[in-house]
């Protein structure tokens, strides 16, 4: 996958009016840490479909 349509996907992402089942927001206020980030991804795409 290019750049191009990683940057279409993450547009047409954001744009969306709300969150929906597949995309969920996430803010970062004061700073975030890596190691919790990848474990959260981890657990998302460990979930059921």
């Amino acid at each position: 996958m290019s750049e191009q349509e990683l940057n279409e996907i993450l547009s047409t992402a954001i744009s969306l009016p709300a969150e929906t089942e597949i995309v969920e927001f996430k803010e970062a206020k004061t700073g975030y840490d890596f190691d919790k980030i990848g474990k959260y991804f981890s657990a998302l795409s460990n979930e059921p479909t």
